[in-house]
């Protein structure tokens, strides 16, 4: 690291708790997308951040901002905002993101400090969670249910779990190649195998070809390491062999299935999944033509896609490919946008890993992190991973971690402006933005809680029950847009 770990203040140490809680957490409650999980998000991260803003080190955490970054998602958010179609759908995931990119920069602050290893373990311990707590339905379920074909647990769909686990499968290998001592290298040895076991039985093609591809990357910069450690890595794969022959419900499905990725780009292929991810590309293609500056509004893909789908193939609220999401959501410029920091990210983790000591823990690390990012990147194109606020939330974290494993010298040797000495007057703008954002998100939960229970008074006939619920609902949250439109 480029700072040396050192002695943390009780107000450090409640920040680096509360973001260990969201990672521990959030994953639990649909990956994040229920609207407790949501509200939980964005109060915690504000509320962190104030924390943090109020420390003796808040001048550090204001210096590590990418404040051309933020300007950029600002400004595409604010417009993806006034054009919307429906702007309350528009409101809920522009906090959201908010709230994910806050997330990430606060894990950067508190990596930077020295504290990247209990984030790490708090990742590797809730796949590990995530992944057990999925077994019981999924050995429960009656033999040819849906369930019982593929492991999806708390995200409810095999892709969502799949897509959490890509990017926490890589970090315990530092672990098993750095370890030290015998006891976390054994434990190490025995958390891979339940995450790649779990990765294989999501019966994801997707999460597969992502994580094959980012596995192949991954050992092709790490083959000295591996052959260093054969008999570990020999152990792990016998493990993760024999949990999948032991757990799978169908094994002899497995293989089949992943011949059958041959024919994903084959047009003539007449596998379901195939036929209608080609259906609803092409429909989401449709909005981009019709939309190509600024989209239809952040959130609202399950609006437009209503005016544009044809039987017999209909959907839900995904474009199962995140970049052809936002391009329709938010517009072009946001999908150049995107593509432009992922190619920064990856540029910049290149020179990380290169200037990094080789066989180095820092390095196997770095390599780790770049490996799940890739194969998050890559799967993000033929699913909906990024749109679980867990997902992206580890996303962003896992980034932030590896940009501030940067050497102080390769950080120096590319300042190219001096540091900035202007920002004092950003701290109390930036800390009531914070603590009204984080208002605003804990009291969204409880609107929404109000707007359902005026919605079931009306369903009942108790029709001043349900104005009384409508009204609480808009004095608790006034960007909240929904009850205001049942009122009228």
């Amino acid at each position: 690291m480029s700072v040396a770990a050192r002695r943390l203040s009780a107000l450090e140490l409640i920040v680096c708790g509360g973001l260990i809680c969201l990672l521990l957490i959030l994953p639990l409650s649909n990956g994040g997308g229920t609207s407790f999980a949501r509200a939980m998000l964005a109060a915690g991260v504000f509320s962190l951040i104030s924390l943090v803003l109020i420390s003796p080190h808040k001048n550090v955490f204001l210096q590590i901002l990418p404040l051309p970054w933020l300007a950029l998602v600002v400004l595409l958010v604010g417009v993806s905002l006034f054009t919307s179609i429906f702007k309350d759908f528009s409101v809920k995931e522009a906090l959201t993101l908010s709230s994910v990119i806050g997330g990430s920069i606060l894990a950067g602050h508190v990596a930077g400090q020295g504290r990247d290893r209990p984030i790490l373990v708090a990742l590797i311990a809730s796949g590990v969670i995530g992944s057990l707590l999925a077994v019981p339905a999924y050995l429960g379920a009656p033999p040819g249910s849906g369930a019982a074909s593929a492991l999806s647990g708390s995200f409810h769909y095999p892709n969502g779990l799949g897509s959490f686990l890509l990017l926490i499968f890589f970090l315990p290998f530092p672990l098993i190649f750095h370890g030290g001592a015998l006891p976390r290298v054994l434990g190490s040895v025995l958390v891979l195998p339940v995450l790649g076991a779990a990765l294989i039985l999501t019966h994801s093609r997707g999460v597969w070809a992502a994580a094959i591809i980012a596995l192949v990357f991954w050992a092709t910069m790490e083959w000295r390491l591996i052959w260093a450690h054969r008999r570990r890595m020999a152990l792990a794969m016998i493990l993760i062999v024999s949990l999948v022959f032991i757990a799978s419900r169908r094994p002899a499905d497995i293989a089949p299935r992943l011949v059958s990725l041959t024919a994903a780009t084959s047009k003539e292929s007449h596998d379901p999944s195939f036929r209608w991810r080609r259906e609803i590309y092409a429909w989401t293609l449709d909005i981009i033509k019709d939309h190509p500056l600024a989209g239809t509004g952040i959130g609202t893909f399950p609006i437009a896609i209503k005016l544009y789908q044809q039987v017999p193939y209909v959907t839900g609220f995904y474009a199962h490919s995140h970049y052809l999401q936002i391009a329709a959501e938010m517009g072009l410029p946001a999908l150049a946008g995107l593509l432009l920091f992922l190619g920064f990210l990856f540029w910049r983790g290149g020179r990380i890993i290169a200037s990094l000591e080789p066989q180095s823990r820092e390095r196997s690390l770095a390599l780790g992190l770049a490996a799940g990012l890739l194969g998050s990147s890559l799967h993000a194109t033929v699913d909906f991973g990024w749109s679980y606020p867990a997902v992206a939330l580890v996303f962003g974290v896992e980034a932030a971690i590896l940009l501030a494993l940067a050497p102080q010298s390769l950080s120096v040797a590319e300042c190219a402006i001096p540091p900035r000495t202007s920002l004092r007057g950003l701290r109390p703008l930036l800390l009531s933005l914070c603590l009204v954002m984080a208002v605003l998100a804990g009291t969204r939960y409880y609107a929404e809680w109000l707007r359902n229970e005026g919605n079931l008074a009306l369903d009942v006939g108790e029709r001043e029950r349900a104005i009384g619920a409508f009204q609480w609902s808009t004095r608790l949250n006034p960007l909240y847009y929904s009850p205001r439109q049942l009122l009228a």
